[in-house]
């Protein structure tokens, strides 16, 4: 994980540490979610949802 969050802070790309952490939580608990239970997320469109998780996990001009 160190490597990855590491990476997105030397590219420039917008959040902060905590961030990208966050961003990475989330996106791996709806994909688990995914897997196990395909239609629960039938009801809130997948790009609808991680649209708002960069949002508002990794908002432009955040710093470390």
């Amino acid at each position: 994980m160190e490597a990855n969050v590491a990476w997105h802070l030397e590219s420039g790309l917008p959040g902060d540490r905590q961030g990208v952490v966050l961003l990475y939580l989330a996106m791996l608990g709806l994909i688990v979610d995914d897997l196990t239970a395909p239609a629960t997320p039938a009801a809130h469109p997948v790009e609808g949802l991680i649209e708002t998780m960069v949002e508002r996990l990794l908002p432009e001009g955040s710093a470390d």
